[in-house]
């Protein structure tokens, strides 16, 4: 067509890189789902030091592992929206640059018919 030409290769380099970005987050993703903590893991005294002195912790570690656990969950979220979001970007840029490439053929037709 007269004034401008989609390059339809770049686009699809673009998709490229989108299933790229979605195949790096997938093991990121699948790393942070298995990091769970017990609340012991706060913990850093042994029970026989805290029977013999008790102390009183500004911060009990069920609280700090609530605060880990929530986001730690939330970072699993963000990632697995991702994992998916990416691949359907990906998906999406082939489908225009297919689009983009079948309607160009049909409009070089309707010209050649024209003249």
């Amino acid at each position: 067509m007269a004034g401008y030409k989609v390059i339809t290769t770049a686009v699809r380099k673009e998709a490229a890189k989108w299933d790229d970005l979605a195949n790096k987050v997938a093991p990121v993703h699948s790393a942070v789902s298995g990091m769970t903590l017990s609340p012991l893991a706060f913990f850093v005294l042994d029970p026989i030091t805290l029977m013999v002195f008790p102390l009183n912790l500004p911060t009990p570690p069920e609280e700090l592992a609530s605060s880990y656990e929530a986001v730690r969950s939330f970072m699993e979220k963000l990632l697995g929206g991702a994992k998916t979001e990416f691949s359907e970007i990906g998906d999406a840029l082939i489908k225009i640059a297919n689009t983009y490439d079948q309607n160009e053929a049909i409009v070089e037709m309707d010209l050649n018919e024209a003249f």
